[in-house]
């Protein structure tokens, strides 16, 4: 049964990117830099498979801002903050690995367009476990915002196709060096990819975005372990300076999917003047 719904999920995503069109808006991925500022903020709380009683403002929240520089580049930041609160259990809190790197701007206009970042996640995450684990859980594809005692080397290539009628094809991938802070650690190479695709309904956006993140330096037996994907939907009003998006994102393999039904997420990006 799992194995039916994940067809049908990735069915009706390429269905998307076929005959749908799609915002600059996203769920997970790194958002494309724009000429004006932004400011944004996204929430994401995990829904355990066992029924805990996480409280409702429990989950992760990520404050970013993008500022233009120049013509060429932005300026792209990141500050992620996780809290844990159960009943019977302590509550723990604490930020994650604050991101500091810029993007290429890419022409304005229609057609096709294309930036690169590079930069780092610095080791600032707290070594409280529940948070760390909490941040994991709810988003795996950016593991590196939440695991104590790590740098992060950071890359990523952005690509957003405008086709016939409006439609618009997005990609993305790049990948993510994870060097350890503290001894006795060893240095992982990950690859992070995803395709995205959608449509318009009015002043509604709605659209969908397949990511994966992939283990490349560890020595694994079974191939298909190197791998975690997971599938986020949703919509964005797109009709004010003030932009409120709300996703689902639910992840394509067993091994977290026996401990979470879904992540719910909601943003909110602000163009500022």
């Amino acid at each position: 049964m799992k194995n039916y719904f994940i067809k049908i999920a990735i069915a009706v995503l390429f269905m998307g990117l076929l005959f749908g069109s799609l915002s600059a808006q996203n769920f997970l991925f790194q958002p494309l830099p724009k000429n004006t500022s932004e400011l944004g903020l996204r929430f994401m709380r995990p829904n355990f498979e066992r029924g805990d009683d996480l409280s409702l403002l429990s989950g992760t929240y990520d404050f970013y801002l993008n500022i233009p520089m120049n013509r060429e580049f932005n300026i792209f930041a990141s500050l992620p903050f996780s809290t844990f609160s159960a009943e019977d259990e302590d509550s723990e809190s604490g930020i994650g690995n604050i991101y500091i790197g810029f993007q290429t701007k890419p022409s304005s206009g229609l057609g096709s367009k294309a930036s690169l970042s590079f930069g780092v996640f610095l080791p600032t995450a707290t070594d409280e476990m529940s948070p760390a684990i909490l941040g994991a859980y709810s988003n795996y594809y950016e593991l590196q915002k939440y695991v104590p005692d790590m740098l992060t080397v950071y890359g990523n290539y952005s690509f957003l196709s405008n086709q016939s009628r409006g439609a618009i094809f997005g990609v993305e991938l790049g990948p993510n060096l994870f060097i350890p802070t503290k001894e006795g650690g060893q240095v992982e190479l990950f690859a992070h990819y995803g395709i995205s695709g959608g449509f318009k309904l009015n002043k509604i956006m709605l659209s969908a975005e397949l990511t994966g993140l992939a283990i490349i330096s560890e020595d694994i037996d079974d191939f298909a372990d190197r791998f975690i994907h997971s599938l986020a939907f949703g919509a964005q009003w797109t009709g004010g300076t003030i932009r409120p998006t709300i996703f689902y994102q639910i992840y394509l393999d067993e091994e977290y999917r026996d401990f979470i039904d879904g992540v719910l997420g909601i943003k909110f990006d602000v163009s500022l003047p």
